[in-house]
């Protein structure tokens, strides 16, 4: 079996959710024997060699690296969408003067092109579309935003009508997808995680609950409704908060119970951090499939989230706590009652995060959930 992965960019080069998947899935999918052409950008001045230490000898053997240039418009609104599809024309240019593969996989607007021509009549394979979050079909907290979704909205809507099938992470996702396409064009797949995350279930808990939040700082990551919900808590409970990824100085909270690492790409660093916290704390307006959730979950954290995206699909009382998008009252009440639960109740949460990654979201099956797919619709 042969498919064309299309992305813009692969994980730890690239960083980013997308990346990532697209990372676990050629490598994934390589060890199962399946040829993966994988269509990407590279950062400026790293060469395409640089991805060989990334994947086994074995793995290399069923991948092939196509390197295509993304443009870099002269900023004005929209800028990214031109370049978007620019970016598509290329991979397309390349894509149907090489050997026809089984599927093609296409990561957010890399199919652009492709799923237009194939509207045209262009004898192509099957084209998968994957646009993960779907964010600019959820809510949003300012006009602002609002208008930025709006730039994406009709683009992304008639993607996903024009493509053969579209990816849904699950839980308010495919809810999402159902206001445009029929269920039968809908193919739920989640996204997965390696099983060398999968911490030890026996690890005992810290004597000072320790919390902690992982993410790039961006309004819909919810950070200042969880610097607003620290600052009420800080004096009256005694806990710890780690943040992971750049927070602008003039936003941090100066109290010693907060530590900020900054931006950490080491993803060693990442597990220690997890393995030494009772619980990640993500308050997102909209999300995807937060891979950073699923690494918590393996490293036996317990989770308080919105419920925004495919969340719900990982995170419930058993595990947790799924809360409303800006919310803080319903945000302090779930970090108040984390930081008085029993030792033995918030083990057993720790301890489901645990057996439900290991149960659903590891890689191994994924990857054959999703050979499976593929095989059925080809």
């Amino acid at each position: 079996m042969n498919i064309a992965l299309l992305t813009d960019g692969i994980y730890p080069v690239v960083t980013g959710g997308m990346q990532k998947h697209s990372y676990y899935m050629a490598k994934f999918l390589a060890r199962k024997g399946v040829h993966v052409d994988l269509y990407l950008l590279m950062p400026k001045n790293e060469k395409i060699d640089l991805l060989h230490k990334y994947f086994s000898d074995d793995e290399l053997k069923n991948i092939t690296f196509l390197e295509i240039k993304f443009p870099k418009l002269v900023p004005f609104p929209g800028h990214y969408l031109l370049e978007s599809y620019i970016y598509s024309k290329r991979i397309f240019s390349v894509i149907e003067n090489r050997k026809r593969v089984d599927l093609i996989y296409a990561q957010g607007f890399t199919g652009w092109k492709l799923i237009s021509e194939k509207k045209r009549g262009a004898k192509l394979p099957v084209i998968w579309l994957n646009f993960h979050g779907l964010e600019m079909f959820q809510k949003a907290k300012s006009l602002s935003a609002k208008l930025k979704q709006m730039l994406f909205i009709s683009t992304v809507q008639s993607l996903i009508k024009n493509a053969d099938y579209t990816i849904s992470l699950g839980g308010k996702i495919t809810a999402i997808l159902e206001k445009f396409i029929p269920p039968k064009k809908i193919i739920t797949l989640p996204i997965g995680i390696d099983k060398n995350w999968l911490a030890d279930s026996t690890q005992n808990g810290n004597s000072i609950r320790t919390l902690c939040f992982i993410g790039r700082f961006e309004e819909r990551k919810g950070i200042r409704e969880l610097n607003s919900v620290l600052k009420s808590l800080l004096p009256k409970y005694d806990f710890h908060f780690e943040f992971v990824g750049f927070v602008p100085e003039e936003i941090q909270i100066k109290n010693n119970k907060i530590k900020y690492y900054g931006t950490v790409q080491d993803e060693q660093k990442i597990k220690e951090i997890l393995l030494n916290s009772d619980a990640l704390i993500l308050p997102s307006h909209a999300e995807g499939m937060p891979t950073v959730i699923l690494e918590a979950m393996s490293s036996g954290c317990a989770i308080i989230a919105t419920d925004v995206g495919a969340v719900n699909t990982m995170v419930s009382n058993e595990n947790g706590w799924l809360i409303d998008i800006m919310n803080e009252a319903q945000l302090s009440d779930a970090i108040k009652e984390l930081l008085t639960l029993s030792e033995d109740d918030l083990r057993t949460k720790k301890n489901k995060s645990r057996e439900l990654t290991k149960e659903h979201f590891i890689w191994d099956s994924v990857i054959e959930k999703t050979i499976l797919e593929i095989e059925r619709v080809i």
